[in-house]
């Protein structure tokens, strides 16, 4: 590692975000939808006054770093996703077993999702809102549009 390349790594600035409805992140008014979120991002950047970012996203990070770069370029020096689709056919292939998964949940199973509800309720005082967007989650393929 060079000394450039370390003075670089020391005075570098992390930015982790909890997205709509994740962590202690609320809902807001609006569908929560990629573009969305990508928008929050490119709010969030500007607010911040940094210049073009590295964005690193995993899964649904990478799906709003794709158009976060394509929407803000001037935002985003670089972009790594790991684990992100950008086209439908991407996730289609899992829905059966994951369809399955669902219908193999067991009382205990179900017991004990009540009990991550309870904890995650102290984190996010909107869970109540979550509801739909879950339902809708566990019912159809993501629409990565």
């Amino acid at each position: 590692m060079t000394v450039k390349c370390l003075w670089a790594c020391l005075l570098s600035t992390l930015i982790v975000v909890d997205t709509r409805g994740h962590g202690r992140s609320t809902l807001g008014e609006q569908a929560m939808t990629y573009p969305l979120l990508a928008d929050d991002m490119a709010r969030l950047l500007d607010e911040l006054g940094t210049g073009p970012v590295t964005v690193v996203g995993h899964s649904d990070g990478g799906v709003i770093g794709y158009i976060l770069a394509a929407k803000y370029p001037e935002k985003v020096r670089a972009l790594v996703a790991n684990g992100a689709n950008f086209r439908k056919a991407g996730r289609g292939g899992l829905t059966p077993q994951i369809n399955e998964w669902i219908k193999t949940l067991t009382p205990v199973a179900i017991e004990q999702w009540g009990d991550i509800r309870r904890r995650y309720e102290g984190l996010n005082p909107e869970i109540e809102a979550f509801a739909p967007i879950l339902l809708r989650f566990l019912n159809r393929v993501h629409d990565t549009r």
